[in-house]
């Protein structure tokens, strides 16, 4: 009783040990909660405070960005008003000069082109100023010729003066002056004569490097832009500029921002956009010069004035992200520790009933491998293959009885500790002894590869050779080849059936032949004998009578047809030629000939590719396969459009792949394996002829060429039938290149 009493506490006391792991893995999920959730705030928390940190930098950057850009304008646009205003000035006292001298009576040519001279010379942003009269001719100024005045009449600062008398100050568009070839800013003011009639004009021109010279010297970054304006929006000067002036002069700005801001007509205004002329987002602050219908800009790039933030930005999340991976790491290595800790004691509750499992099964396992390795030595010693196992050292350790039985041995173990040359005196298939040659099987012992072999042959202590398939497979220990494992049978009853097999085909074949052959005879009878009862019988025949004769003829006719196809079918290897190299180039001039009346009456469009292979073939057949798939295209071409067809190649190593593709009918896909078979048809009579042997006959062809026919292509759209053949052996003599027998 009381040895009954300790099991059953001790199987109470396992039972209550399995259960404890359970309970402690929930608890710990329960107690490290807490844990997870407090990480899990404390990175939201951070994550939101560094957003909103951020944005509000950002938000400041953005601020400086716009009140500098706003500074920078304001500075610009009292510069250039003020340089304007000179230039009108210089312009406003050349106007009172030619008045002066036209109250005196005439103007003196001499005086007033030094008076002009003199007051250009004043301004350096002046390269050119000049008075015209009332036709447009330029009359007076430095580099004017009197001979070949030039002529404004058709400019805009003219015309305007001309036309309205209360003009004022007008700029022209930006040209190109004549004789500096340099593009400028033309102004003009109105002269008048004593009457108040129009009597011309006083210009001067603005080199447009004067503003760029101005521009450049604003700090506006990399890739900020100062930019001068007209009232169209149409760019005067721009700073950075490109090399060519033409470039940009005169295009017109399209941002939405920029066009809001004039139409309402604000004189001032700040905004971002992205830049026309360059596509950089820019913050931009706008100003209308004082009295002046132009406008400054002043745009300052985002991806400059933000450099700063951006970098802060970045060590901002480095170092969150820093901090984040350190505090989720913690966690981790925390949770693993408690894990660990847990799984251990759950271990060591479970480590006495482990030990006592252990000892129960490992007498079961004690036992099964003894059962294992019984089943096994039945099972090799009653194998119907002959199995041996390999040493590192290629001697043989194990051999079964039908090994030994196999080779000619009267017991497997006259085989142990032999090596495998000495055994089986392996021969290859080319008769030589495997130390003369590559053995799979040392081969095998070197590198570990698997491999196969169906046409060698072992030879026993009694010299008789048997003709083997075999497989040898490592044997790997601690990842090193430790030996081999070899199994084989005999074939030589197999070679045999397949010899007899061969011999049997090759009299059904010519029995078939002959057959075919003497059939066409009472066909031909047959026909020849309904063709002269219609011809006696012609006026006593009804029409029913007819058209049975009709069917009779056309019965033998076609029956003739498919007794030649079954003739050309049986012919198909029975060359006993060998496979010679084959221009497919050559061979398809000749079936384009063959076929050529047929082509003509079709309207057909036949494409050849240049440069076919060489390959290794029958000339005959190989132009027979060709012309059957070509011909077989223009058979089956749609109805409603021309038929075309193309002949090309695919290179390989060893074999090529060719193809004669066309837009015909097309094929399902659940018919393009029968169609391959002798007297296969997808159609009636009535819809195509044939005898349904065409593509068995190809199929024939290309499989005695030792390659494979297949079909693609869609219903309706056409087919694509594609074949491979091997390359050209170039005149090399080997077995390779002889036909199959």
């Amino acid at each position: 009783m009381d040895g009954s009493s300790n099991a059953d506490g001790a199987r109470k006391g396992r039972k209550g040990g399995l259960l404890q792991a359970p309970r402690g893995a929930a608890s710990l999920g329960k107690s490290f909660a807490p844990v997870v959730f407090f990480v899990s705030v404390t990175l939201l928390s951070l994550g939101v405070f560094l957003f909103i940190l951020l944005s509000g930098s950002l938000e400041q950057e953005k601020a400086k960005a716009e009140s500098a850009s706003q500074s920078q304008t304001e500075i610009l646009e009292v510069y250039l008003s003020s340089a304007i205003r000179e230039v009108d000035m210089v312009m406003l006292s050349a106007v009172w000069e030619i008045g002066h001298q036209q109250e005196t009576g005439k103007i003196n040519p001499a005086v007033l082109n030094t008076f002009l001279t003199r007051r250009q010379a004043l301004l350096p942003q002046i390269i050119s100023l000049g008075a015209a009269d009332e036709a447009g001719n330029m009359r007076y100024g430095p580099g004017v010729r009197e001979s070949a005045p030039a002529n404004v009449s058709d400019s805009l600062y003219f015309t305007k003066q001309r036309d309205d008398a209360g003009a004022g100050l007008v700029f022209g568009a930006p040209v190109m002056a004549r004789i500096s070839r340099r593009w400028v800013l033309p102004l003009s003011r109105r002269l008048t004569n004593q009457d108040g009639s129009f009597a011309g004009i006083v210009s001067a021109s603005i080199a447009l490097d004067y503003f760029n010279r101005i521009f450049s010297k604003v700090d506006v970054g990399p890739n900020g832009t100062v930019t001068l304006i007209d009232g169209a929006r149409s760019v005067i000067a721009r700073h950075p500029s490109p090399e060519e002036h033409a470039g940009y002069i005169g295009r017109v700005l399209s941002s939405p921002q920029l066009i809001d801001i004039m139409n309402v007509g604000k004189t001032k205004a700040s905004f971002s956009t992205i830049g026309t002329l360059d596509g950089i987002t820019r913050t931009f602050s706008l100003k209308k010069l004082e009295n002046h219908p132009l406008y400054i800009s002043v745009g300052l790039a985002e991806q400059d004035y933000l450099t700063s933030w951006h970098r802060q930005t970045k060590i901002a999340l480095s170092v969150f992200t820093v901090f984040a991976a350190f505090l989720l790491l913690s966690t981790a290595l925390l949770l693993l520790a408690w894990k660990r800790l847990n799984r251990t004691m759950a271990e060591l509750v479970l480590s006495q009933s482990r030990a006592e499992a252990s000892m129960v099964e490992l007498r079961t396992s004690v036992a099964v491998q003894r059962a294992t390795a019984a089943r096994l030595e039945l099972v090799l010693k009653t194998a119907a293959e002959g199995i041996v196992g390999i040493g590192a050292d290629d001697k043989i350790t194990f051999a079964n009885p039908e090994a030994a039985a196999l080779l000619g041995y009267s017991s497997a173990q006259d085989m142990l500790g032999l090596t495998t040359v000495e055994a089986c005196r392996h021969r290859l298939a080319n008769g030589l002894l495997c130390t003369q040659g590559v053995c799979a099987i040392r081969q095998t012992l070197q590198d570990g590869e698997v491999r196969r072999a169906s046409d060698e042959s072992f030879e026993g202590p009694g010299g008789r050779r048997v003709p083997v398939e075999y497989a040898v497979a490592p044997l790997m220990f601690e990842g090193r080849i430790a030996g081999a494992a070899l199994v084989f049978h005999g074939i030589g009853k197999r070679i045999e059936m397949e010899a007899e097999l061969k011999r049997s085909n090759m009299e059904l074949e010519q029995f078939a032949y002959a057959a075919s052959h003497d059939l066409r005879e009472p066909l031909r009878m047959v026909s020849s004998f309904v063709t002269l009862l219609e011809k006696k019988y012609a006026g006593k025949l009804n029409d029913e009578a007819r058209e049975f004769i009709g069917f009779a003829r056309d019965g033998a006719q076609r029956m003739d047809r498919m007794i030649n196809h079954l003739l050309d079918y049986s012919r198909i290897g029975r060359s006993k030629e060998p496979f010679r190299p084959v221009d497919l180039n050559g061979v398809m001039k000749e079936v384009l000939v063959d076929l050529g009346p047929l082509i003509e009456q079709l309207q057909a469009d036949v494409l050849v590719s240049d440069g076919l292979p060489v390959v290794r073939g029958d000339r005959d057949e190989l132009a027979r396969l060709f012309q059957n798939l070509i011909a077989n295209a223009l058979k089956y071409r749609f109805p409603d459009r021309p038929a075309k067809v193309r002949i090309g190649s695919r290179g390989g190593d060893d074999v090529c792949t060719l193809f004669v593709e066309d837009n015909g009918i097309g094929i399902p896909p659940e018919h393009r394996d029968r169609i391959f078979a002798i007297f296969q048809r997808l159609h009636s009579q009535s819809q195509y002829e044939g005898t349904g042997i065409g593509l068995a006959l190809c199929k024939k062809i290309v499989e005695r060429h030792g390659g494979r026919i297949w079909v693609e292509g869609e219903p309706g759209v056409g087919s694509t039938f594609l074949f491979t053949l091997p390359l050209s052996c170039q005149g090399v003599v080997s077995k390779s290149c002889l036909p199959p027998s």
